[in-house]
């Protein structure tokens, strides 16, 4: 309570409500005049007075809206009928005024804490997020930036405010701003949003998107400008690998497509006047491109299986060898057209793999195939299987590898030829793929568990391996018979 005293300000306690003259105009929120004889008036309208009584009395609430703020009181202890319903009104009015000021501080008061909050807020935003921000005044000086971008510029922390991004032949070069750039040439900016692709110094493979928006001020005027820095590089490296798994995907249709349009054109335009064994060439040339496309269709539609877990390996004991051979058997056609030899060297006493007969068919018969594409003619081909140990607690594994006397990968290859169309386009081979093999051996691979590589031998070449699961005994059981 604020209390004054004969001209002074007197200490006073604060209190709990009770059931005083204070309590009674809160509770009414109507003023009380008591012209003489406290405690008679108080006992007539149910009041217990607390303190010494007095004689004049005059009490008013201090009213903003629907809540009371306090009571703004004055007493007289010598003299009664010392106010009159006149001061009763003045001191009405000092109440609404002090009532309105004391609102007005107390929303002051929220209002700057809330801000406060925000502004902290706000911060921890701009402390933790991964793009960089510069807010600059109307002349390009800084006025504020966050860690980010002292990380982006390799600066040290509150090194940067206060310098002009326009005039500081240090900073200029991070802002992609050209050299002529003036506070004029940012004012042209208010009129939208400046978006622009930079490349920062010393960082020739990073790219990064600058974005330079106005700040206007209450009146529409500019009151600055923020800048945003945001590392778009690998946005770059996908867009630019869509667009180039556009074409592949482009071209290897059209390949297939065209010599079916071309064998049918063939047929319709001449079919009468060939020789039979010119119309088999022409209706064998378009059943094989039919298979190609088939067989892009269904390998991209199982790459998709695989990549959202819909395709799951059946899983049954077997035996490498019989897989191995069954492989040779059927591409050993095509080693014969290029003179190619295949030779298998598989460890004695392999157990079982427990594994995906169709799927690990097919991942040994895509590197097979691989391998005969690429190798030169009269060279050969080794497949290879052996028991290795590996991963947790040291597990058995069947690994199987696929080498070629190929020109080997190149190192900027190695990974991007699982992806896919993933394909080294400058190699020489026999026949062009669609670049999906690989994808989708990695993806049958890691869906046993197993493990996808590459090797380089130093005398040339190529080594692709995998490996699979052995095969447990207890899946080497027999199932119970059934009664």
């Amino acid at each position: 309570p604020l209390v004054y005293e004969g001209g002074e300000r007197r200490t006073w306690r604060s209190r709990p409500l009770q059931s005083g003259l204070t309590e009674y105009v809160i509770r009414t929120r109507k003023p009380l005049l008591i012209r003489e004889d406290e405690r008679k008036e108080a006992a007539r309208l149910g009041i217990q007075p607390i303190g010494k009584p007095a004689c004049s009395w005059l009490g008013v609430p201090l009213l903003a809206g629907d809540q009371v703020l306090g009571v703004l009181a004055v007493q007289d202890y010598e003299q009664p009928h010392a106010y009159t319903e006149a001061d009763m009104a003045l001191l009405s009015t000092i109440a609404s005024q002090a009532a309105a000021a004391i609102r007005n501080a107390q929303l002051y008061q929220q209002t700057d804490a809330q801000l406060a909050h925000r502004l902290q807020q706000l911060q921890a935003v701009l402390d933790s997020t991964d793009e960089g921000f510069l807010f600059l005044d109307p002349e390009g000086t800084i006025l504020m930036a966050n860690p980010c971008l002292h990380a982006f510029w390799h600066a040290e922390p509150g090194t940067l405010v206060g310098r002009s991004v326009l005039s500081d032949p240090d900073l200029r070069p991070w802002t992609g701003f050209p050299p002529s750039t003036s506070p004029d040439d940012l004012a042209r900016l208010s009129q939208g949003r400046d978006r622009t692709l930079v490349t920062w110094p010393g960082a020739a493979n990073q790219i990064v998107e600058r974005t330079v928006r106005p700040v206007q001020d209450l009146r529409g005027g500019i009151a600055g400008w923020l800048l945003t820095f945001r590392d778009v590089t690998e946005e770059q490296k996908l867009a630019q690998l869509r667009e180039d798994l556009s074409q592949m995907m482009v071209h290897d249709l059209r390949s297939p497509l065209s010599a079916i349009a071309t064998a049918l054109r063939m047929l319709q335009e001449m079919g009468d006047s060939l020789p039979p064994e010119q119309r088999a060439q022409l209706v064998d040339m378009g059943l094989r491109s039919v298979d190609r496309l088939d067989t892009m269709i269904h390998t991209l539609l199982e790459i998709g299986r695989l990549q959202s877990g819909d395709l799951q390996p059946e899983r049954i004991p077997l035996p490498l060898a019989e897989v191995v051979q069954a492989v040779v058997r059927r591409l050993a056609p095509l080693a014969a057209e290029a003179h190619i030899g295949i030779r298998v060297d598989l460890e004695e006493g392999l157990p079982p793999a427990y594994a995906d007969l169709s799927l690990v068919d097919r991942v040994l018969a895509n590197l097979l195939d691989n391998a005969l594409k690429f190798s030169p003619d009269g060279s050969e081909v080794t497949i290879t299987g052996d028991l290795v140990r590996e991963g947790e607690g040291a597990g058995r594994w069947l690994r199987i590898a696929v080498r070629d006397r190929g020109p080997g990968v190149p190192p900027a290859y190695r990974e991007a030829i699982f992806e896919k169309f993933g394909q080294v386009r400058s190699a020489p081979s026999r026949r062009r793929g669609a670049g999906l093999g690989l994808t989708f051996c990695r993806l049958a691979v890691q869906a046993h568990g197993g493990r996808i590589g590459l090797e380089s031998p130093p005398e040339g070449g190529s080594i692709f391996w995998f490996t699979l699961p052995v095969a447990a005994p207890e899946d080497l059981a027999p199932p119970p018979a059934q009664e």
